[in-house]
């Protein structure tokens, strides 16, 4: 017997982890496009990748500036305003209390004295009324102003939102690279019209891919690794997997094709296949490493993958063929042969992993037999001592 780790094997196609689609966020006619801008090619980060005609957006920011300058120069002057009105308020207020002095004066010396005209003494109350009626004037004024000031500032903020929106827009006129990336598709071309929301090209992000291998149910539920208390009580999906090493070989050139990736998560239980699929991330620097003049797995590539699963603790490995299709061995007892039943913890490649049924020391049969007799006598040879007939 031996203890052996368990191999989950699958398929699936290699694939950029991140494809940005970059689409226009502004409308207008493309005035640049980046020389290099074709399918498979590799741009760098921040690159220009087209331009759009930023005339429009230049001079909505123009007007924006203006508009914001303007509400600046009416809050000052506003602000200034106050201040000499606030100083002519004073001088008012002085002239009517000269003017209400007067009329006092005029209207005793009228009255109790008989001397001056009634006339007069009228004319000295319409100073004092005049004099009134510019300060009452005056102070209605100064208490607007605040007023004025706040709904300037507002004014202002909006032209400087405004302002900032066609900074935004005018920036929005170039569309550079947001990674260092492959163009996976384009659908531009230098003098087209685009409107916003139409998508441009696509950007794919080669630093990393990731492969989706769909696994049979059995063998997740069986020998796939998830780690201990990794569940959450109140979500019912899979815990997380035991983010073990994984073997990826290109179904193209296996032996000379090979990389290390991670096992990352369980994806999704497909519906149709009634299959779980899970995913292997493989860095950019791994998926580029390899053998000698061996190419680096790319996107497209389709390729097996190996994941590490449990341990099978005291398995006795046997050839596939060994073991028949209802879980039955041949073995030699006493020099004749006997069919033994059986059981199989695993079949995977050439080999069956059997958990129960034989004893230490029994000689199973590894030749293909032909309708065998129970209790045929036979000779045994040893596996490897001599050819054996099948």
């Amino acid at each position: 017997t031996e203890t052996v780790r368990v191999k989950i094997s699958g398929f699936g196609e290699a694939a950029s982890l991140n494809v940005v689609r970059l689409a226009a966020e502004v409308a207008g006619r493309v005035v640049y496009v980046h020389p290099r801008l074709e399918v498979g090619e590799q741009l760098a980060r921040d690159e220009v990748l087209l331009r759009l005609d930023p005339r429009d957006y230049e001079a909505a920011v123009a007007r924006g500036e203006a508009s914001l300058q303007a509400y600046a120069d009416t809050v000052a002057r506003l602000e200034k305003q106050l201040v000499i009105d606030q100083s002519r308020l004073s001088t008012l207020t002085r002239n009517l209390e000269l003017a209400e002095k007067e009329y006092a004066r005029a209207k005793r010396l009228f009255e109790q004295d008989e001397v001056g005209t009634l006339a007069g003494v009228e004319g000295a109350e319409r100073l004092v009324n005049t004099a009134r009626d510019a300060v009452d004037r005056l102070q209605g004024l100064l208490d607007t102003y605040p007023l004025q000031i706040r709904e300037a500032r507002s004014q202002s903020r909006v032209a400087e939102a405004q302002l900032t929106s066609a900074t935004a827009n005018l920036g929005r006129c170039e569309i550079r690279s947001p990674v260092d990336g492959r163009i996976e598709s384009t659908r531009v071309e230098t003098g087209q019209y685009v409107a916003p929301g139409t998508e441009v090209l696509a950007l794919a992000d080669d630093s990393e891919l990731e492969l989706r291998v769909p696994l049979e149910t059995r063998d997740v539920q069986r020998w796939l690794q998830f780690q201990e208390g990794a569940a959450s009580p109140s979500i019912a999906w899979f815990a997380e997997p035991v983010h073990v090493p994984v073997t990826v070989q290109w179904t193209e050139a296996p032996d000379t094709h090979a990389w290390t990736g991670t096992l990352h998560r369980i994806v999704a239980l497909n519906r149709e296949t009634r299959t779980i699929d899970v995913a292997i991330r493989i860095k950019g620097p791994e998926a580029a490493a390899g053998a000698p003049g061996a190419l680096p797995l790319v996107a497209g590539m389709y390729c097996s993958v190996e994941i590490p699963g449990r341990e099978m603790a005291n398995v006795i490995r046997l050839p596939r063929w060994a073991v028949s299709f209802r879980n039955t061995v041949f073995v030699v007892k006493d020099g004749r042969l006997k069919t033994v039943p059986v059981e199989v913890a695993r079949r995977t490649g050439d080999h069956a992993f059997v958990t129960s049924g034989l004893q230490a020391g029994d000689a199973v049969i590894v030749t293909r037999l032909v309708n065998p007799l129970e209790g045929t006598k036979l000779e045994a040879v040893p596996a490897g001592g001599e050819e054996t007939p099948e």
